[in-house]
């Protein structure tokens, strides 16, 4: 850990990845109390980081245009080419920051074979858990409920606080019976988030070239 430390100041992202552990430890205070805090809190602290290590990332072209169809489809109806319509769907998908795309990249990029063996920390029932081939759906939803959260103030599944305690909710009983697919607790998003963090800047503080010039 001392070697680590004294090493961090030669990472570009040292300031960033601070911030990260400030956010990350804050959400580990208030996890088994405020799942949905901690949640939030986890989610920051992976935008935090992701942010400046992929500043310059942005899907596929046809991936941009299919964010911006409204626009190609409008300029379709006008009349305008195929090959047109396309750049001015181009054009138009130059104003997103593609905030989500590369939380979802990030975590995806940074996690290893390690998050499917079993949890030392917070246990829960495996089947309680997103699967390898489900990560990204899963990093998705996550994201999602941020923003509803954020922006309308709902409130992150009941099933967020499985793992945190010994009692099972019986909101998150209802969820799990539902059928529908099940939002991932919030101690697995804290193990994604954490192997995540420490992977990034140990490989870039590792790396002979800055790792963002490889990611971007």
């Amino acid at each position: 850990m001392s070697e680590f430390l004294l090493r961090l100041p030669d990472s570009r992202f040292s300031k960033e990845f601070l911030r990260s552990a400030r956010l990350y430890s804050t959400a580990l205070e208030l996890i088994e109390s405020r799942s949905d805090i901690a949640y939030q809190l986890l989610i920051s602290a992976v935008e935090t980081l992701s942010g400046s290590a992929l500043k310059r990332f942005k899907p596929t072209e046809d991936d941009q245009i299919e964010n911006k169809k409204n626009v190609y489809n409008t300029a379709r109806k006008l009349g305008l080419s195929e090959a047109a319509s396309k750049q001015l769907a181009l054009e138009a998908a130059k104003s997103e920051s593609w905030i989500k795309r590369k939380f979802v990249s990030f975590l995806m990029d940074n996690c290893g074979d390690e998050l499917w063996s079993e949890d030392k920390v917070f246990l829960a029932p495996t089947r309680w858990l997103p699967d390898k081939e489900g990560f990204e759906s899963a990093l998705t939803q996550v994201y999602q409920a941020r923003s509803s959260s954020t922006h309308s103030g709902e409130r992150f599944p009941a099933t967020a606080g499985l793992g945190t305690g010994t009692m099972l909710p019986i909101e998150a009983m209802r969820e799990i019976d539902s059928g529908n697919p099940m939002f991932p607790p919030v101690t697995w998003f804290e193990r994604v988030v954490q192997m995540a963090l420490i992977k990034f800047i140990t490989d870039d503080l590792s790396s002979p070239l800055p790792i963002a010039q490889n990611i971007e």
